[in-house]
């Protein structure tokens, strides 16, 4: 068996229909988050909070892009990055219609001025000629004076780029979820109940999975409850090849309990059969739908 043949790989596939839909929930999403975006800004004067409403902003436009990638079974790593481009654009351009539409009277916009203001901002010249505006004048004080010009500029620059670099990031890092071709389903997720012992190398644990995936988990002591392993089926009936990942699993003591994973093996083929043998032996149950 080829290196490659080893894990799941997608397709690369899209339908033409689907993309529009997605497109055009995007740009309804981003919005109606960009105006809320500029209104919770506005209400909220706190740096600190802006600065987590910002890291907020850019976080949910990736998850809604992986959302909307799975309700229309993109399975193409290409697609879902030009479409997280493209949402970081549209979250972009929507939080600065709705500052414009703030600063023209200086109170939390009306829809119906928003929209008047995503209008205009279509025209370069507009667009362009209030920047300028803005810049010269600036429209609040740090320290007692105006944040204006090059400065000004740098801290446009940074939140632009926190939300746009946010959101390619959460779409970047999201793992492949396996897809049957032949059904037109992405397959089930089946979480092995039993914490196994703590893996602290993945290649060693696939050279034993290519031997025998089952003797391979079998051969696994209990874990610690705060550091271990936690194994996950992709399952689906009549699909002859399906799919088993391995995540390290950390519990911070100090934190309530929270937990962190980390990616060890992900999408490993196994045999259907194999994949039953491992349900029969171990307690398992349905995870929930995977955005991410």
């Amino acid at each position: 068996m080829e290196e490659k043949s080893l894990f799941y790989e997608e397709s690369g596939q899209t339908n033409l229909l689907g993309m529009v839909f997605a497109y055009t929930a995007v740009i309804v999403f981003t919005f109606i988050m960009g105006f809320l975006y500029e209104v919770f800004i506005r209400i909220i004067p706190f740096v600190y909070i802006n600065f987590l409403l910002t890291f907020g902003y850019g976080a949910a436009v990736g998850f809604f892009v992986m959302l909307i990638s799975r309700i229309v079974k993109c399975r193409s790593r290409k697609g879902r990055i030009f479409m997280v481009v493209f949402a970081g654009l549209a979250a972009n351009f929507f939080q600065w219609a709705a500052f414009f539409s703030y600063i023209t009277d200086m109170q939390i916009p009306t829809i119906k001025e928003y929209f008047y203001q995503i209008e205009m901002c279509l025209n370069p010249d507009y667009l362009f000629d209030f920047l300028g505006f803005v810049m010269k004048y600036g429209v609040w004080g740090f320290s007692g004076g105006p944040v204006n010009g090059f400065l000004l500029a740098i801290v446009w620059a940074v939140e632009a780029l926190m939300i746009w670099g946010i959101a390619i990031a959460v779409v970047w890092k999201s793992p492949k979820r396996p897809y049957s071709e032949l059904h037109g389903k992405w397959y089930e997720r089946r979480i092995i109940d039993h914490d196994f012992e703590f893996i602290a190398i993945g290649k060693r644990m696939v050279e034993k999975l290519t031997e025998n995936p089952l003797i391979a988990i079998q051969s696994l002591q209990k874990g610690d409850a705060y550091r271990h392993t936690q194994i996950s089926l992709f399952y689906l009936e009549n699909e002859n090849t399906q799919y088993l990942t391995i995540e390290k699993v950390y519990v911070d003591r100090k934190n309530s309990g929270k937990k962190k994973t980390e990616l060890l093996v992900n999408n490993f083929a196994i045999d259907s059969m194999t994949a039953r043998e491992i349900m029969n032996t171990f307690p398992h149950r349905k995870g929930r739908i995977d955005i991410l």
